[in-house]
């Protein structure tokens, strides 16, 4: 008997808790002008890429093609071909004719699909730097002023490769920033590396990064030097790969010249009246968001939609 109420002790009971009724909560009201908003955006777009489909190898785009072409079947830039761009356009491109050859489509894809993921990544740096409430105006700014129809002008054009690659060392060095990680150092300088194989003005994110460190983040000497280290490891990848080309086609002592010639061509362009409205259409650039932040946001349209 006494053996039997031990064993009954030695039993545990197992209950479910108690059903509680929990609250739900409200449903969200929909924000049918942010939703429209959203929408044009987007199909305004992909309308103003994709219309380049029915425009096969237009304006430049047939050239930087044709250049990647040239360079993977052995060609010589300067020799077999010439052109007011540097060879690493050519070096770079060459990567697209191998998986595209000439099918124009998938250049204007290729275009579109570029552009809508520096889209993200704005998005995605404006989410982890400044906060959820920039997602939503940093993802359509890029929509809209990344895909502009007058600016893209052509179905494959190297602005849309370079702002990539460009969004992708800004996001590292603004993680540098922060963190101070010598990784995010090197995939500043890479990225950065490789918009500048397209065209020169790729490298202004380090050196925005490089101001920022010295005058915002303060660096001590230490992280500094782990800083410039990281940065630089990530711009010799590129630059050894376009040495290395230049000297294996026997071209490197004719890019003095070369840039001789490009820097002719710049300071000789025609001037034309409607030139003289481009700082007009810069400050229209810069001061709409400014607009966007200070009227249209306080106005209740976008206010509360992550709440």
């Amino acid at each position: 008997m006494q053996r039997e109420d031990a064993d009954k002790q030695q039993v545990t009971t197992l209950c479910a808790e108690p059903l509680t009724i929990r609250s739900i909560a409200p449903s969200r009201a929909v924000n049918l002008p942010l939703i429209l908003l959203v929408w044009l955006c987007v199909i305004s777009a992909l309308i103003s890429r994709l219309c380049y489909i029915i425009r096969p190898f237009d304006s430049d785009g047939s050239m930087f093609i044709y250049m990647g072409r040239l360079i993977t079947e052995g060609g010589r830039f300067g020799h077999d071909l010439v052109d007011n761009k540097f060879p690493t356009v050519g070096l770079l491109t060459s990567a697209a004719w191998r998986m595209f050859g000439a099918s124009w489509t998938a250049y204007v894809l290729l275009g579109a699909t570029l552009s809508l993921a520096g889209c993200a990544l704005l998005a995605r740096i404006a989410a982890r730097h400044i906060g959820s409430d920039a997602v939503l105006p940093a993802l359509l700014f890029g929509l809209v002023y990344l895909n502009f129809n007058f600016a893209v002008f052509g179905g494959f054009q190297l602005e849309t490769i370079q702002a990539f690659f460009a969004i992708l060392a800004a996001g590292a060095g603004l993680e540098l920033l922060r963190d101070g990680d010598w990784r995010d150092a090197f995939t500043c300088g890479l990225c950065a590396g490789i918009a500048a194989m397209l065209k020169p003005t790729g490298l202004a994110v380090v050196v925005a990064v490089a101001l920022a460190g010295i005058f915002a983040r303060r660096w001590t000497w230490r992280q500094g030097a782990s800083a410039v280290a990281g940065v630089l490891g990530g711009l010799m990848i590129p630059a050894a790969a376009v040495v290395t080309y230049l000297v294996y086609t026997d071209t490197l002592r004719e890019m003095p010249g070369l840039w001789r010639q490009i820097a002719r061509y710049a300071s000789s362009s025609a001037w034309e009246w409607t030139d003289w409205i481009k700082p007009l259409t810069v400050l229209v650039i810069v001061g709409f968001p400014m607009l966007v932040r200070g009227w249209i946001f306080r106005r209740g349209m976008y206010k509360g939609y992550y709440a």
